[in-house]
């Protein structure tokens, strides 16, 4: 009975470990992007349209969005930087949304272990800064990118579906630049 045991429970194990690498009906995605001296990541998984009205519809306007599917959206800084005109420290932060028609609100709460809307604690935001949509060019799989960049400027976009929300973000290189000069030479050898 053993030996008969043995062989069909680990060919049962190794069928479930194997069953568990699957496809995503919402794929991961990550982004990276170099503002000044700062490293900013993003991290999101990416459903798509599917034949679905989004926003105004699978999304309600004015109801908090976790911004992407599966887990939280998350967004780390590797030093301090400037959202829309918004300071936001150094660090790692969960990203919702509240998509309206006229704004919409995107959040940075500090709490990044959270699933989604549901776990969403208003008083762990850290930032919320206020951006107009645009009609866009259809967007099938949510995109998160950045565009325009220029020395201590960039602009992350967010496209999906005809919309798109551009959240401008500035990190001054100069005080970093300063310090790095003032930092002791290392010898080479």
């Amino acid at each position: 009975m053993k030996r008969i045991f043995l062989p069909v429970a680990a060919a049962a194990l190794a069928f479930s470990v194997n069953a568990q690498d699957l496809p995503k009906a919402s794929p991961s995605g990550e982004v990276e992007q170099v503002v000044g001296l700062t490293k900013v990541e993003v991290d999101y998984s990416r459903p798509s349209v599917k034949d679905r009205q989004i926003f105004g519809g699978l999304l309600e306007y004015g109801k908090l969005w976790r911004l992407g599917a599966n887990a939280n959206t998350t967004f780390e800084i590797d030093g301090p930087v400037v959202v829309e005109g918004q300071k936001l420290e150094k660090g790692k932060y969960s990203m919702f949304a509240i998509p309206d028609n006229e704004s919409w609100t995107v959040i940075f709460n500090k709490n990044t272990e959270q699933w989604g809307e549901g776990d969403h604690k208003d008083e762990e935001d850290v930032l919320r800064v206020k951006v107009k949509p645009e009609s866009t060019e259809f967007t099938e799989t949510l995109n998160i990118s950045f565009d325009d960049v220029n020395n201590d400027k960039a602009r992350m976009d967010i496209r999906w579906e005809k919309t798109r929300v551009s959240l401008n973000i500035t990190a001054d290189a100069t005080e970093q630049s300063v310090a790095n000069i003032k930092k002791p030479w290392k010898r080479v050898k």
